[in-house]
């Protein structure tokens, strides 16, 4: 959906929302194959409110467009947002979604190419947005999939069980994270259960090209001689959580998240008894939690994430810490080429 979200044209949907301080209440929308099931427009729109929606058999769940801002925000609450044939709900601006349950998304987001969908997806929004107490389950890719984003608040939610394929009907539903936020920054990410438990996510057994922005490895090494090289068992690694940061001088510093007192868990749930799989709680990839094109680099070039009273128990691996960033216990790892 990155396509999408920075302003070109986009959707049409089924329920088109603009103007200020309407609700909507116990609505169903669906069946569209080229369209969101909700549009949330971003000119003059504001303090909306949708309610108890059923959004299923859609292209696109909700979509917050780009150039939405908090003044005060549009809601959806207690939204049931399910089979939608790629990502389920879009923040490519400003939204708050609450109380709600995202499932069984992402399967066919292209009609020529094999690309997972997420269950929540962001691109190129730092205006920001809110996910409160809601659950995202059984989604072809990533449940909550960041890409150069900043300032959401995501508390009390729970991302589990990515890399769903639909009964065997989409096999490149595979090699999914839980989480990813990559090139983000000042999420504040609490109180949430983070679970990927399918050997079938080991990250190696995505769609190619293998590890295509290079997060997962030392930036000294070429990504095709040593892909995963960073992860404990290399691409036979699933990953519950990951906070990542492209090796390119443009990329969006990953710098000042707040990862506090969440539940990860990351097992290989179903790999037969000779497999190597190892699940892997969480992981901070090199280069984040320094922001080299700060002004004055000795005040502002560290900006460490803060990761505290997380637990990972459950997990085969609870974490692998990379970058410069703030642990409540041990001191990082794989710190030499970061």
């Amino acid at each position: 959906a990155a396509e999408n979200l920075r302003g070109r044209t986009c959707c049409n949907g089924v329920l088109s929302v603009t103007g200020a301080g309407s609700q909507v209440r116990d609505v169903e929308v669906l069946n569209s194959s080229l369209s969101a099931g909700v549009y949330v427009h971003a000119s003059a729109t504001m303090g909306n409110s949708l309610v108890d929606a059923h959004v299923h058999d859609v292209f696109y769940g909700v979509v917050f467009e780009h150039g939405l801002r908090e003044q005060p925000g549009n809601v959806v609450q207690g939204a049931l947002v399910e089979d939608v044939a790629c990502d389920g709900v879009v923040f490519g601006g400003y939204g708050e979604l609450a109380g709600s349950e995202v499932r069984r998304t992402g399967f066919r987001c292209l009609h020529d190419a094999h690309v997972p969908g997420a269950g929540i997806y962001c691109a190129g929004n730092v205006q920001g947005g809110v996910i409160n107490e809601t659950v995202v389950s059984e989604t072809c890719g990533k449940s909550f999939d960041a890409d150069s984003c900043a300032n959401f608040s995501i508390v009390m939610s729970r991302f589990t069980r990515p890399g769903h394929a639909f009964g065997g009907e989409h096999g490149h539903c595979t090699g999914a994270l839980a989480v990813s936020l990559l090139d983000s920054q000042d999420f504040l990410f609490e109180r949430n259960i983070v679970e990927n438990d399918r050997w079938s996510n080991a990250v190696g057994s995505a769609p190619p090209p293998l590890d295509p922005d290079h997060v997962f490895a030392d930036t000294v090494l070429p990504a095709t001689d040593m892909p995963f090289a960073d992860l404990p068992a290399g691409g036979r690694t699933v990953v519950g959580l990951a906070v990542l940061r492209r090796p390119r001088a443009r990329s969006m510093p990953s710098v000042e998240h707040r990862i506090v007192g969440n539940r990860f868990r990351a097992t290989c749930l179903g790999a037969n008894s000779t497999s190597d799989c190892v699940g892997l709680g969480y992981f901070a990839g090199r280069g984040t939690g320094l922001d080299e094109t700060a002004f004055d680099r000795w005040r502002f070039e560290f900006r460490p994430s803060r990761f505290a009273g997380n637990v990972v128990a459950g997990s085969d691996l609870g974490s692998r810490r990379c970058g410069f960033n703030r642990f409540a216990g041990d001191a990082p790892d794989c710190v030499r080429g970061s």
